[in-house]
């Protein structure tokens, strides 16, 4: 989000309740000289909260969805249908230091509630 010309950055989360979720990705291994193994996160459009910092996220899929996902004979139309946003209502969502994006900042401290 951006407030006043400065870019604020966000906490993102899903509560622990509701943390049996997947995240598809995509596998490929090839082999060349040598082996080398590739992995793509499944991204979509972003709901309304992570729209809030970003225009895409990651699919995350409901565990009843999961299934589907990995069956090898699942259409590319009903793959295609679990490729939708996750609920902005199932996440939550605070203020976060400016650190975050200074790769020399580490630490869990970076990712804590500001205060508003």
């Amino acid at each position: 989000m951006v407030v006043g010309g400065q870019k604020i950055l966000d906490g993102l989360e899903i509560p622990p309740d509701r943390r049996h979720k997947a995240h598809p990705r995509v596998f490929d291994e090839r082999y060349s000289v040598a082996p080398t193994q590739e992995i793509a996160i499944v991204t979509c459009a972003a709901n309304d909260l992570v729209g809030q910092v970003h225009e895409r996220m990651p699919v995350i899929l409901e565990r009843t969805a999961v299934k589907a996902w990995l069956d090898p004979q699942a259409s590319s139309e009903a793959l295609r249908g679990l490729m939708a946003p996750f609920p902005a209502k199932g996440m939550n969502g605070w203020r976060v230091s400016n650190g975050v994006n200074r790769p020399e900042q580490d630490g869990p401290e970076l990712i804590q509630a500001l205060a508003e």
